[in-house]
């Protein structure tokens, strides 16, 4: 194995001389994060399809993945670190203002980007800005935001408002998120940026085939021929139990596959070696010999008679199901004056985050060291632990800033495999997957094939409904037993239904593994009842917002479950604040369509509800606060932001709850060392269940310092330094801090609070209480199809969403924004096929263009249950999405797309389908 060549080449970066000596044609963008330890310039497909590694060179923003190191020669390059001079750029500002940066990962490309247009044009239009920015996706904020921000950043040409609420007021305001600054300016540090110069680089040798034997030839004689290589590793090297899951009873996933593969993608050995060993190592020759065995992609093969069994202690391929019935759902459709019957197919779909997994590892003493974006860290040290054979003390988690998530990053990645590198080497060891790396190898929106029928009486109330759905969960369990059970509380959405039946079952196959991805299966069964909610109130002659308005659910209503709502329900809210938009919207597309014969213009809308935590299961967090002997409150904050805002939020919440200003908390992260566990970011749960516990230990701590001034819980308390002041009418008591007596963490003042929501576990028919709160929400979608080539304009989007209380409201809006995005992908354009769409090329994702403007409404519509009332919002907002969209596209072709995502294709098919039966 040779070496490429080196070569000496000066340039100017930041308005520094620099020389590298670098192979030629290395990548420009390794040479700044690897060479010069530039690593705010992210890599996030290594082919110019992201945009996340965006510079500029001599004034010119260009992907520096694709711009080989001698180009680079001679020129001025320009990365996010260099942009503000040593403060805050105007439009750095502007993003923080605007609350454009959620994770981070894509940021700085855009605002490189963004810099370059603002420099030649420095009051840009909507579309100037969208067309400079169209190069660079982004997976989290929806656009709108950084639209917004790049249009007004002369604005902020002093510099950044830090807008820092008072004490007592930090609930209810936007202050600059507090993690903003390191996102903006490029020193946040996410899995790939803080790698050990003289770390051990690892590759993974993963199947190519869906199913395969596979054995090794002679591993130690191609080592040795390869110098700077330390080792090749295999399930054989597994010092513990080879086998990992998020749902313990469930988990069957081995960290490095034996003898058999069961996916395209599943890792069977790694490699691992000196860097520039391993960036010019040819895998061709790697000793692997593989026998193809026969596969199946598809349930109705799984379930097949003969079918071979994925897993041989699951029966026909059946991994669980899950089940809800309440009344007699057959005689209620038997007997209702309107009954509406469909069936629609939902693809996979890739989460698609810029981040691509990286992290590294290490040992400290006997104790493994794991530094990695996660949305998990517990879990992850738990199933790292249990593969390694040691003891979950012994593992330490450690998670660096995650650039987004959405539910994938719930599973544990690479965590077991660098560290049974550093185990087995004693050396630090770090990987970071490629893009295709990443899509092959994670896991997906579980594709559904979905079956219902749903009755109403004359008068329009809905009286029975029955739910079938068959969910791909691939070749191993994941999240799949979570979305088979969750599907069937859900699919009535959120509206009453005396009579009911659902059944989701999670199947296996040799797909890609379906896990966790923003609404555990409820936005696939939303878009089966929403649409035939539209069929059914046409066969009315109702109108469709007044049709959900007759039948959602309202306090004092009964779910499917048998759970009473006593509180709490803003369904109703959400819907009556769309009349007047949705009215106009109709007038709007009534008079467009009578003057055109080619584009008809359509409106749709759609609901959603969605239980915030596990269903009938323990969810507790835990969140410690505490104050130094130096006066400094801190906030130890385990609930991981993966952009939603976590950090932020959480904060505002055990400020007010403890009566101090905000910016006198100071957090420390999710590190499973010393942050007690918050639970995973997930299902909604991290404002309401870890929000709840943040605010009950603010209330503790300020108890704490109350009893000890033996004051009332009336009285004021203030922090000036070491001075803590408690006043209570004219009297007040100052407590040097610094004369206390401190703990073995330095805290004079400490509360360690837990929260688990109250829920109960459901019955043979899924009748109880399997959530303490649920958030509502609902959209209208307003679009164009172009009848001739079945393609689709967004106009607008407008947004209802119950939160309960919006505790950041800015966040929120971000929120809402990001999750429509992911909506609109779902609905029009993303299709995750294997084989073919492995790369941000071929599988599309929205663009800055394709998202309309969104007009937000929240509602605040307060739980009892909830911190200071409020609801969680992560996975709400994208469930009424594609729905509304859909039936935004039946009311303006007439049609109704049953294969999802709605791609031209299928529209033009759907139109010449209809047009034959005429």
């Amino acid at each position: 194995m040779m070496g490429m060549e080196r070569a000496d080449i000066a340039f100017e970066v930041n308005g520094a001389a620099v020389s590298v000596c670098v192979p030629p044609v290395r990548r420009l963008s390794a040479v700044l994060r690897d060479e010069l330890r530039l690593t705010g310039t992210k890599i996030g497909c290594d082919a110019g399809d992201c945009g996340a590694c965006t510079v500029l060179v001599d004034g010119e923003p260009v992907c520096a993945c694709l711009m080989p190191a001698a180009s680079a020669s001679g020129t001025v390059v320009t990365t996010v670190e260099g942009l503000g001079d040593g403060r805050l750029s105007a439009l750095q500002a502007s993003f923080l203002s605007h609350g454009a940066a959620q994770c981070g990962a894509c940021t700085p490309g855009l605002l490189v980007a963004a810099t370059a247009l603002l420099d030649r044009t420095p009051y840009p239009s909507e579309a100037e800005t969208q067309d400079a920015l169209g190069g660079v996706l982004c997976r989290c904020t929806g656009y709108r935001k950084i639209v917004a921000a790049v249009m007004d950043a002369w604005r902020h040409a002093d510099g950044l408002d830090p807008r820092m609420p008072l004490s007592g007021h930090a609930v209810g305001s936007s202050p600059i998120r507090l993690d903003g600054v390191p996102k903006v300016t490029g020193v946040e540090k996410f899995g790939g940026d803080s790698f050990p110069m003289d770390a051990l680089s690892v590759l993974v040798i993963r199947s190519p085939h869906y199913h395969a034997a596979f054995s090794f030839g002679d591993l130690d004689g191609w080592v040795k021929s390869r110098p700077g290589i330390a080792g090749v590793f295999t399930a054989a090297d597994i010092p513990g139990k080879n086998c990992f899951g998020v749902i313990a009873p469930f988990a069957d996933q081995p960290a490095l596959a034996e003898a058999f593969s069961r996916f395209r993608g599943e890792a069977v050995a790694l490699v691992a070696g000196e860097r520039e060993a391993i960036v010019d190592l040819d895998l061709a020759d790697f000793p692997v010999s593989w026998t193809e065995l026969p596969h199946f992609l598809e349930p109705c093969e799984a379930q097949a008679g003969g079918a071979s069994l994925v897993h041989e202690n699951r029966p026909s391929n059946l991994l669980t199901s899950g089940f809800v019935e309440r009344g007699d759902p057959e005689a209620a459709l038997a007997g209702a004056a309107f009954v509406v019957s469909g069936a629609i197919d939902t693809s996979y779909v890739e989460h698609a985050y810029i981040e691509p997994e990286a992290g590294y590892a290490f040992m400290d003493g006997d104790t493994l060291v794991v530094v990695a974006c996660t949305q998990a860290p517990y879990m992850d040290r738990d199933d790292t632990a249990k593969v390694l054979g040691l003891a979950p003390e012994k593992v330490r988690i450690v998670p660096t800033a995650t650039g987004g998530g959405f539910g994938s990053k719930l599973d544990v990645s690479l965590q077991p495999l660098i560290g049974l590198v550093a185990m087995k080497t004693g050396r630090s060891a770090a990987l970071a997957y490629t893009r295709t790396e990443s899509m092959i190898s994670t896991t997906k929106r579980h594709p559904a094939r979905m079956r219902a029928s749903i009755g109403a009486d004359a008068d329009g109330r809905v009286t029975g409904m029955v739910f079938a759905g068959d969910f791909n969960t691939g070749a191993y369990a994941s999240w799949g037993p979570t979305v088979a059970n969750r599907v069937p509380v859900h699919a009535s959405g959120p509206y009453a239904t005396p009579n009911y039946r659902a059944e989701g079952r999670a199947i296996h196959t040799n797909g890609p593994i379906a896990g966790a991805f923003r609404g555990f299966g409820v936005p696939q069964a939303t878009i089966m009842q929403e649409t035939l909610y539209d069929e059914l109130a046409d066969k009315l002659g109702m109108d469709r917002l007044d049709f959900r308005l007759k039948n959602c659910l309202r306090n004092g209503s009964e779910t499917v479950t048998g759970q009473r709502l006593e509180s709490g329900v803003g369904i109703a809210d959400c819907l009556e604040a769309l009349r007047s938009h949705w009215r106009r919207a109709l007038r709007d597309a009534e008079a467009f369509n009578a003057g055109s014969s080619i584009k008809k213009r359509g409106v749709g809308v759609a609901s959603c509800w969605y239980g915030c935590g596990n269903t009938s299961l323990p969810n507790p967090s835990t969140i410690k606060v505490g104050i130094s002997v130096s006066g400094e409150v801190v906030l130890h904050q385990g609930a991981v932001d993966i952009g939603q805002g976590s950090n932020t939020v959480i904060a505002q919440i055990c400020a007010d709850a403890l009566g101090l200003p905000l910016e006198k908390l100071r957090l420390k992260g999710a590190d499973t060392a010393i942050t007690p566990d918050a639970g995973k970011t997930s299902a909604s749960r991290q404002t309401f269940v870890t929000g709840k516990a943040a605010e009950k230990a603010g209330r503790a701590l300020r108890d704490e310092i109350l009893r000890f001034a033996n004051v009332s819980e009336k009285a004021a308390i203030a922090l000036d330094g070491t001075s803590l002041s408690i006043g209570e009418g004219e009297a007040t008591r100052r407590i040097d801090l610094s004369s206390l007596k401190a703990d073995a963490e330095g805290f004079v003042f400490r509360a360690e609070e837990s929260y688990d929501p109250p829920t109960q576990p459901l019955d043979a028919k899924g009748q109880g209480k399997p959530y303490a709160v649920y958030g509502y929400g609902a959209q209208i979608a307003e679009l164009e199809v172009d009848l001739r080539l079945g393609t689709v304009k967004l106009i607008k989007i407008t947004a209802a969403h119950d939160v309960g209380k919006a505790i950041n409201p800015l966040l929120a809006e971000g929120q809402i924004e990001g999750g429509i995005a992911q909506g609109i992908g779902m609905a029009l354009m993303e299709e995750y096929i294997p084989g073919r769409t492995e790369n941000l090329h071929d599988y599309l994702i929205p663009t800055i263009g394709d998202v309309p403007p969104i007009e937000t409404i929240l509602i605040e519509f307060p739980d009892p249950e909830g911190p200071f009332g409020a609801k969680g919002l992560g996975e709400h907002v994208l469930i009424p999405t594609a729905p509304a969209i859909l039936n935004a596209i039946r009311h303006a072709a007439g049609v109704v797309v049953t294969k999802i995502p709605a791609t031209p294709t299928r529209i033009r098919a759907a139109i010449l389908d209809k047009e034959a039966r005429r």
